[in-house]
């Protein structure tokens, strides 16, 4: 009687151990996808402007307005038009002022991410890795590309 119990409480606790167990991987599914959405919407407009030589009581603003009339563009780039124009046109600039780089100001993840796929075409892993339009982009030693969403996708081709 006693041992039925048991067996009857325990298979009980089995199915709800399950049943929490799938609601668990459910909720990191869709925890996965709304961290994803939510870097999208943050990478969406971000970019970086370096090595603008620094001068005494410089006008940050005006040295970058600067480089946006010179290529043509106003300088308020809040639009995913204008970051796209801004990355179109960021060889012109790079040729009448070698000395200012322009590239995406990518969010820490999607950088941290870059950067080991960069490590991973250092040891011949892959054969390249690139960012646009904040997402990061591979070309493995097969010559296919795939773009990352997460850094655990890079483990398919560590060992390869």
């Amino acid at each position: 009687m006693v041992a039925q119990k048991m067996d009857a409480w325990l298979k009980k606790m089995e199915k709800t151990i399950e049943q929490q167990g799938r609601v668990i991987t459910q909720l990191t599914r869709r925890l996965e996808e709304a961290e994803a959405k939510i870097n999208d919407t943050e990478q969406y407009s971000r970019l970086r402007i370096a090595v603008i030589p620094e001068e005494t009581g410089e006008d940050a603003s005006g040295k970058v307005a600067e480089v946006f009339r010179a290529m043509q563009l106003s300088p308020v780039i809040n639009r995913t038009k204008k970051k796209k124009k801004v990355m179109t046109k960021k060889k012109d600039i790079r040729a009448s002022h070698s000395n200012i780089y322009i590239y995406e100001d990518l969010i820490k993840g999607r950088e941290t991410m870059l950067y080991m796929a960069r490590q991973m075409k250092r040891f011949n892993h892959i054969k390249d890795a690139w960012s646009v339009d904040g997402r990061i982009g591979i070309k493995d030693n097969d010559d296919r590309i795939k773009y990352l969403t997460k850094i655990s996708d890079l483990r398919e081709f560590h060992h390869k």
